[in-house]
């Protein structure tokens, strides 16, 4: 991974035990969602949902698809919609927030 990349040995991939059914990362406040899309190339072989979240109005600018990545309309402000053990963590690349779910 690059040097400053998102953590993602230490924080996702050890201990890993989902499915591809289950969440694996859920990025709140994620834009455009290029945190989530470098991350998927770069580890392909993480299991698990990535979900992107932010306003409808930032997901509807997204012009292109992303590559299995599910985009959804989140206020932050209000209750987080996906239950689990999750961890907040800052975006990979970004100064929104990560929640991963372990």
């Amino acid at each position: 991974m690059d040097p400053g990349f998102y953590p993602v040995k230490e924080r996702v991939e050890q201990g890993m035990t989902r499915n591809e059914n289950d969440v694996a990362i859920v990025d709140v406040g994620g834009g455009m969602g290029h945190d989530l899309v470098e991350l998927r190339k770069k580890k392909p072989g993480i299991p698990g949902r990535f979900i992107l979240q932010d306003l409808p109005q930032v997901l509807e600018q997204i012009a292109q698809p992303l590559g299995g990545i599910e985009a959804t309309a989140h206020d932050f402000y209000t209750e987080q919609p996906v239950k689990g053990e999750t961890t907040v963590e800052p975006s990979m690349l970004a100064l929104s927030k990560t929640h991963i779910i372990l």
